[in-house]
């Protein structure tokens, strides 16, 4: 497939796969979520994945996580509540997820 070069891995579809494998599986691994991508974009090499892959997760953590999933309307239950004055009220799920993203820039 001759889109499949490199340069067209949108980050937003990797953002979606990288959140959608937690909010399914409750946690995940580096090495998950390499062959969801491979799945995703087979004739990309795995050294070109993995910094995607490591540049999504860096982005998701220093960027406004929750702002991510209403974006891409992530179903994470009722955990977007409201906010006040740009302050989001984040409830476990939200923090399960950042523990995640910790996890595996750990393992990055």
């Amino acid at each position: 497939n001759i889109m499949d070069t490199p340069l067209n891995i949108e980050l937003n579809r990797v953002m979606q796969i990288v959140l959608e494998t937690i909010r399914i599986n409750r946690s995940t691994t580096v090495d998950v979520l390499l062959d969801a991508l491979k799945l995703n974009y087979p004739n990309v090499n795995t050294i070109h994945l993995r910094y995607k892959l490591n540049k999504v997760i860096r982005e998701l953590k220093n960027e406004n996580v929750i702002h991510e999933i209403k974006k891409h309307k992530i179903d994470f239950g009722q955990n977007v509540h409201c906010w006040t004055q740009n302050m989001f009220l984040i409830d476990l799920n939200i923090i399960q997820c950042l523990k995640v993203l910790d996890k595996l820039l750990s393992e990055m």
